[in-house]
């Protein structure tokens, strides 16, 4: 896209989205969907003016609870390059397979290999760093004899500091190449994590073969062979058929090369073997022609030869087709597809393999992104366990990333059950999308789910079945099912029928403890697991409530006027235990009134209620200095007055001793160690009166007060994967709304309810995207629509513009809206829109920071402008307050 810098420039015309029957969206290119966080929203059941709620007063009803917000992370990517080539800097400490040999030859010569690995291990020297990880993934043309190459070039020595190595998609080697390089790990004293997924030759001697080594600790083996040996700590029948450290290997330099000339008079056999132009005949053998240290076997023979079929060996490794350049080209063409055609019928097809006992360890790529979760455990490898074992507490883990015809099913597998332990596995609706708790909700049309009991390695898929009307949109006829061990089971059913908006979601729960795994997870990449490690980065925030955070960690109290008067507050993802539990916050601004507050209490903490006012938490309030332990009244233990935080100031709380678990538990004697700039201010010894077992107890921020900021220290930005293309608009979030693959956006019902519908971009605003614009088809009687910013984490069923962090230019008046609810009237005549008229959002790039991946540096303030039919309407200054912020696209049918 190109930037838009000035008031009279034009919107190119050709990245035009259009509205049709309610909207239609015309530039965009399909990716996984939906990049959300979860926001609480009741959706009314009864309004009186839908499209401008509050116009004349705001709300008194405060009741509802508000919308919380969360945070999103994008993967930094270079932005597509037309001038200039990116060099792509060499990891030094990583060991890649980058082969451009494989393009040409089809293979990966041995000598060169070496010479490669030799080349690697002389630049970590000179880097002075060492080789911890083997990076081999997505790299089909690794073999058996690579691995042991490799190790034999490295030495025992050069793999003695390896933590990492990933075979992921090499599927061609087999147990005797894990078998080499368990053999090639023998001075490692490290807990290696090896990854061989999609290594589909691999079967149980190659996985126990990792197993038994003491220096694996951590293996992912999806999509093999293995048809026993589900986990090291769950061995069932008898995995190791085979010893593989007894197989013994030699270095075999030989090899047998096909000649088929096409209308050639020479011999190349011939000039090879003695360097002279000779004469070809129809059939030539030529053994043992010596090339440096390889003797190879040459065989010129033409395809239309009696001999030629029974000369071709199964499975040939070499084959030349030697052509006369002067030779008619279609011809030409022809034959060299004939005889390609004939020497591929020779290569024999492996067998499949049929699973006759359970599914064990397979599961397809990773398109799931974790949305939210609750009131269980989940880890960054995707194994989800309960933890409670009482149905008052049931927690739920939802994907982003909606069911698509690309993506219409996904597994888990159960690792450990015990008696009485269920599995609850289905959709949720985009109509509980921001729901804190949705398996508490009541709403009838939430989903289609249904609970199974579980069992050891057995795993467990749902899915829609049937046509599609669109990459998002399932067919009239499409159904929903449910499978174990890959077999649909026909006894469980659904009534709901499937439509856009399908998010996974998947619950364990019982009378005792359980723990699956997520065969479909898009998991954070392991250098992005060792950064967090490295640096120390724990807290993500997973609810929020009036306030907006960015990538670093920055948190920003942000006015909600419909919510007026309330408290800004964040509860943290991570729970709090004996290894992580420090907390601490820098107050950059606050206003004289400002309130900033901070403390742990349960996950379920009411949101409009700041630290230490409620049973199960406590607070150090800084607008005092007071301590709050489940009163909403505070006390100070010290002398004389409580300091008070300011600007500049460092607060941290440290969660000293607790109860016997691994994290708090109601009615645990909790001990905090509150301080301010380093300084020990109180140490708060109380025994818990709130909460219920198996609730996780959480850090929390409280904000309230306008342009109060705080950053939170060891800040982890949310995991998300990045949007396919950086210069058109993407799917994103589309919730009751229909987007089809011509880049139509139709207002779907969901049911009685007037319900907004909204679409939101995945691809947020950028260096390359700088400017959108939507043709509006088809809008009249009853319909409205709206253009404009918001974040990517957005609420459900409000126009854009409404809420804190978005912008919207409004059809039924022309007005812009910004966290108000009368908006601003354009200077320009004529600034309401409808059928027919293009309208447009975009910001002028002049004096914008950008980081090095083309995304927008947050902090700062952009100049956004909205056109109509290449006009500028309105022009406003936005802070981005986010990680980013995307184009929003809504309307609403009465």
């Amino acid at each position: 896209m190109a930037s838009r810098r000035k008031a009279k420039s034009m919107p190119a015309k050709k990245n035009v989205a259009e509205f049709e029957d309610d909207f239609d969206l015309e530039d965009m290119t399909q990716s996984a969907p939906a990049d959300i966080y979860p926001a609480t929203q009741q959706i009314p059941k009864e309004t009186v003016d839908l499209l401008h709620p509050d116009s004349a007063q705001p709300a008194e009803e405060t009741k509802d609870p508000a919308a919380e917000i969360g945070g999103l992370r994008r993967l930094s990517i270079k932005p597509l390059q037309t001038k200039k080539k990116a060099v792509q800097e060499v990891n030094p400490s990583t060991l890649s397979a980058h082969f451009e040999e494989v393009f040409s030859l089809g293979y990966i010569p041995l000598d060169n290999f070496s010479n490669n690995v030799k080349n690697a291990v002389a630049l970590a020297k000179t880097k002075k760093v060492d080789l911890t990880s083997i990076d081999f993934g997505k790299q089909g043309y690794i073999t058996d004899a690579i691995l042991k190459t490799m190790v034999q070039t490295l030495g025992k020595a050069g793999l003695s500091h390896v933590i990492r190595i990933s075979l992921e998609g090499c599927s061609i080697i087999t147990d005797v190449g894990l078998q080499w390089l368990v053999d090639g790990l023998a001075e490692n004293k490290n807990n290696i994590l090896v990854n061989i997924n999609g290594c589909t030759k691999v079967s149980d001697g190659g996985l126990a073969s990792l197993v038994n080594c003491p220096n694996v600790g951590s293996i992912e083996a999806m999509a093999t062979m293995v048809t026993h040996l589900n986990s090291a700590a769950n061995t069932k029948g008898c995995p190791l058929l085979v010893n593989q450290s007894e197989k013994t290997t030699h270095a075999h330099k030989e090899s047998h090369v096909i000649v088929v000339p096409i209308s050639t008079s020479n011999s190349l056999s011939s000039c090879i073997s003695s360097g002279k132009a000779e004469q070809r005949e129809p059939f030539h053998y030529t053994p043992d022609v010596v090339m440096q240290d390889w003797k190879i076997n040459i065989t010129e023979v033409e395809r239309n030869h009696v001999l030629f079929s029974t000369s071709t060996p199964p499975n040939p490794i070499h084959t030349i087709i030697t052509f006369d350049a002067s030779a008619d080209l279609q011809k030409l063409k022809q034959n060299i597809g004939e005889n390609i055609a004939h020497i591929i019928s020779k290569e024999l097809v492996n067998p499949k393999v049929n699973f006759k006992g359970k599914k064990i360890l397979v599961g397809s790529h990773g398109f799931m992104d974790t949305f939210s979760w609750n009131k269980c455990s989940l880890s960054a490898d995707g194994i989800l366990k309960n933890t409670s074992d009482s149905p008052s507490v049931i927690g739920a883990v939802v994907s982003k990333q909606p069911l698509s015809r690309s993506n219409p099913y996904f597994e888990v597998q159960c690792l450990v059950s015990k008696a009485e332990t269920g599995l609850i596995i289905g959709i949720m609706h985009d109509i509980l999308l921001t729901d804190r708790f949705p398996l508490d909700s009541k709403e009838r049309s939430g989903g289609a789910v249904d609970g199974q009991e579980m069992e050891d390695g057995a795993v467990y898929g749902f899915g829609v079945k049937g046509t599609w009307e669109s990459e998002y949109v399932p067919g009239i006829n499409a159904t929903y099912y449910f499978t174990k061990n890959g077999e649909e089971l026909k006894d469980k059913k659904t009534a709901e029928k499937p439509h856009i908006g399908m998010y996974p979601i998947v619950s364990v729960m019982g009378k005792s403890f359980a723990a699956i795994k997520f065969l479909n997870m898009a998991c954070p990449p392991e250098p992005l697991l060792k950064q967090w490690e490295d640096n120390d980065l724990w807290w993500t925030p997973m609810f929020h409530y009036n306030v907006l955070y960015d990538d670093s960690g920055i948190v920003s109290f942000l006015y909600n006027y419909k919510s007026s008067g309330s408290i800004g507050l964040v509860t943290f993802q991570q729970p709090i235990t004996r290894a992580q539990n420090t907390f601490s916050i820098k107050i950059l601004k606050q206003s004289p009134q400002a309130i900033v507050t901070m403390g742990v209490g349960p996950e379920d903490y009411p949101l409009n209620r700041q630290p230490g006012w409620e049973k199960g938490s406590i607070g150090y309030h800084g607008d005092n200095g007071q301590f709050y332990i489940e009163l909403g009244t505070g006390t100070y233990s010290g002398t004389g007055n409580p300091p008070v935080w300011k600007a500049g100031d460092e607060v941290t709380a440290v969660v000293k001793d607790f109860g016997e678990a691994e994290t708090i538990q109601p009615e645990d004697t909790v001990v905090v160690d509150f301080y301010l700039n380093q300084k020990l201010i109180q140490t708060v010894r109380h025994k818990l009166t709130g909460g219920k077992k198996g609730m996780r107890w959480v850090f929390l921020l409280g904000l309230k007060g306008k342009n109060t900021q705080v950053q939170v220290r060891n800040f982890r930005p949310a995991f998300f994967p990045p949007p396919p293309r950086m210069d058109m608009l993407t799917m994103g979030r589309a919730n009751f709304i229909n987007v089809f693959d011509d880049g139509r956006l139709v207002h779907r019902r969901f049911d009685k309810r007037e319900l907004f519908s909204t679409f939101i971009s995945k691809t947020p605003f950028n260096k390359q995207l700088t400017y959108f614009e939507v043709r509006v088809k088809h809008l009249g009687g009853e319909m409205h629509a709206a253009i404009g910013i918001a974040p990517a984490d957005y609420p459900v069923n409000n126009m854009v513009g409404w809420l804190a962090g978005s912008l919207g230019y409004h059809a039924d008046n022309g007005y812009l809206y910004e966290n108000e609810p009368q908006g601003k009237k354009s200077s320009a005549d004529n600034a309401k829109y409808t059928t027919g008229d293009v309208v447009g959002c975009g910001f002028e790039t002049q004096g914008v920071a950008f980081k090095e991946d083309g995304s927008i540096k947050p902090q700062q303030t952009l100049r956004f402008y909205f056109t109509k039919n290449g006009k500028r309407m309105h022009v406003a200054e936005y802070t981005l307050l986010t990680a980013y912020v995307c184009s929003a696209v809504c309307n609403y049918i009465h």
